[in-house]
């Protein structure tokens, strides 16, 4: 699948789905360039996809109904939005999502879940929170992060985008934690490049006063 200027394979309120050795290319250049959207379906089940897009690749989203049973494996990702991306229809529940043995290049986003119209989320893999929609109950398990300087766009931003926000100025950190009640990270290694980065701090940023109930376990910061 080629050239798609308004998203490659779209699932609507689906039940069974198997999708199997599938490659798609779109536009990297061309926005609202979705990978595979799974929208108000269940039982979706993607495994060996290489999927090169200018948008979210793997976007599973809840307008109408909800989202459950959803699990990707295998898959080779590049992207300039995110990688993973749960949102920002999210009108219903997201439930037993499971994403295993993900390769992600050359992304401006690995993993995200923007909840932007009120769902109800549980065993996410990464999100931020916010005052007001609290998140609870992550576990980050068994992943490898090498942190790398690879263009000349400035740093040093925390990317709130597309939200009121919008960019601030503020130290990259190797896992940045707000609004967060009950985290657990186990088997977690960070990489930093060796090189002098302005813009670079420390391996764990918690926001203060918003994070509560941390668990680590087997996890190590290291420059390579």
């Amino acid at each position: 699948m080629a050239s798609f200027s308004s998203g490659s394979l779209h699932l609507v309120r689906c039940d069974h789905t198997f999708i199997r050795n599938i490659s798609i290319y779109g536009d990297f250049d061309s926005p609202n360039n979705d990978g595979i959207d799974i929208e108000d379906s269940n039982n979706t089940f993607i495994t060996n996809c290489h999927i090169d897009t200018g948008d979210d690749a793997i976007c599973p989203k809840s307008s109408t109904g909800p989202v459950h049973n959803l699990i990707v494996t295998d898959c080779w990702i590049r992207t300039k939005s995110s990688a993973i991306k749960l949102g920002s229809a999210s009108r219903f529940d997201f439930r037993r999502l499971l994403f295993h043995n993900i390769t992600i290049v050359d992304s401006h986003r690995g993993l995200a879940m923007q909840i932007r119209d009120g769902a109800v989320s549980e065993n996410g893999v990464f999100l931020s929170g916010s005052p007001g929609g609290l998140v609870s109950n992550l576990k980050f398990k068994d992943i490898n992060l090498t942190y790398k300087r690879w263009t000349n766009y400035p740093g040093g931003l925390f990317d709130y985008r597309p939200g009121c926000r919008g960019m601030v100025k503020h130290q990259t950190a190797g896992m940045t934690m707000e609004h967060i009640s009950g985290l657990e990270m186990e088997n977690v290694k960070m990489r930093w490049h060796r090189s002098n980065v302005k813009g670079w701090n420390n391996p764990l940023w918690i926001r203060p006063s918003t994070v509560d109930k941390l668990s680590f376990k087997e996890w190590a910061s290291e420059i390579c």
